[in-house]
């Protein structure tokens, strides 16, 4: 081969990857963006930005791979896809445990892109930045479609604002929101971005100034909020409330405002008794459903009666689970068992909590390596990222309180993309 030619094919090389580069990032700038979107783009981006991440090759030069303890969160992840998929051997459904491991197929990668890294392109802060674009901007479009939809009539007549009609705008935007996404997971990204807003709030201040800056903060905080309360994910309600509640009083406890701290209690406590009180889907709890289950209506919230049928027979599964993506299949026996109504088994319900979740179908081992992961996310952060790294970890394990937060697809992509930014944001600052 001539020198020449030689070039030509070095040169060609140099600008494929320096294509595949950019393509990867910005494929991950959108991934970010879109993270509050619709399930269909948020899918096809992130199967995009995987597959340029391997397409890059990082993984074949040597010099690429790197071990250190920010890497033991993705190993962790990488773990627990293992165990999951070790599982399948016992697992009494083998088409559902596949296609549960479908779903899982990002968190075998999230150790190798660990190891092997991204490329040069990668900045935090925008990342960051596209995220919480992406949530605003999402917020922004579902509040104005729903307005328009449900009570542009209302106030088109100048209705006063106690003749609104609430009660057929939040069914609207029920019904609207799970069309496109499941509110739930919408509710989490808006967390989320509200606690990346926060911590980078005085980047935001330089960038675009002091009085744009609180502005823009201010609309962001009021947009994402009413749409998280008008979701009617009432768990994202009292974590987004929770964590704005801290994130306000860290700031003036750090500004030495005490005066605001108080306000911020009684804002938070005020808040939460009008949530309790008027918020139509607090309406259908009752307690009564755990201990007599066959007194439960279909308007009434499953949650309790799930959770009591499931910690009933936890004999059954705790040492090794029932296999990966069993939950399902497992519990409508147990409803059937303890005499549930056929609702519980025609709904084919899912366990509506993470922990018991994973209990049921990886066992004690699998809860382990989850409970580990969010442990290392925090302890692993660098001490200046510590604290957001411990808010976003927090945001997910509250989640998973009531809801399987990584069992949809959904779900992982948002889990995956926290652990990569942290992953990102720490090496940042190492180095």
């Amino acid at each position: 081969m001539t020198k020449q030619a030689t070039t030509l094919i070095t040169k060609g090389k140099c600008a494929y990857l320096h294509l595949m580069e950019k393509t990867n990032y910005l494929l991950f700038l959108l991934a970010a963006a879109s993270l509050a979107m619709p399930y269909a783009p948020m899918r096809i981006i992130w199967t995009a930005w995987l597959t340029t991440w391997f397409l890059e090759f990082r993984f074949v030069s040597k010099t690429n791979i790197r071990f250190d303890k920010k890497t033991i969160p993705c190993l962790l992840v990488g773990i627990y896809f293992v165990w999951q998929a070790l599982s399948y051997c016992w697992a009494t459904e083998q088409v559902a445990a596949g296609k549960a491991l479908e779903r899982q197929l990002t968190f075998v990668i999230l150790p190798f892109i660990a190891l092997f890294g991204v490329n040069k392109n990668y900045n935090a802060k925008q990342i960051a930045r596209w995220f919480v674009v992406g949530v605003f901007l999402t917020a922004i479009w579902y509040l104005s479609v729903c307005l328009l939809l449900d009570n542009y009539h209302n106030i088109s007549q100048n209705k006063p604002y106690s003749e609104l009609e609430f009660d057929s705008f939040i069914k609207g935007f029920y019904t609207y929101f799970n069309k496109i996404k499941h509110r739930f997971f919408f509710s989490t990204a808006a967390t989320l971005a509200s606690v990346v807003l926060f911590f980078y709030f005085n980047d935001l201040k330089k960038k675009i100034g002091r009085l744009y800056s609180w502005i823009f903060t201010s609309v962001f905080f009021v947009a994402t909020l009413s749409v998280v309360i008008l979701s009617g994910s009432r768990a994202s309600i009292v974590t987004y409330l929770l964590l704005l509640f801290v994130l306000l009083c860290k700031y003036f406890i750090r500004k030495r405002n005490w005066v605001f701290v108080f306000i911020s209690f009684f804002v938070f406590g005020y808040s939460l008794c009008m949530f309790y009180i008027y918020h139509p889907r607090m309406q259908n709890i009752h307690i009564d459903d755990v201990t007599n289950p066959t007194a439960f209506e279909t308007d009434d919230e499953p949650r309790f009666a799930i959770w009591n049928s499931t910690l009933k027979h936890i004999d059954e599964y705790i040492v090794t689970g029932k296999g990966v993506g069993n939950s399902i299949y497992f519990l409508s026996k147990k409803f059937e068992e303890d005499n549930y109504p056929a609702y519980f088994m025609e709904r084919g319900f899912h366990s509506h909590n993470q922990y018991l979740e994973t209990l049921i179908e990886s066992g004690i081992l699998g809860l382990l390596l989850l409970l580990c992961t969010m442990f290392a996310l925090v302890k692993y952060s660098e001490k200046r990222y510590r604290m957001l790294a411990l808010f976003i970890v927090s945001v997910f394990c509250i989640n998973f309180l009531s809801d399987t937060v990584i069992r949809p697809l959904e779900g992982v992509i948002l889990f995956s993309f926290s652990v990569i930014f942290l992953l990102i944001l720490n090496r940042e600052e190492k180095n």
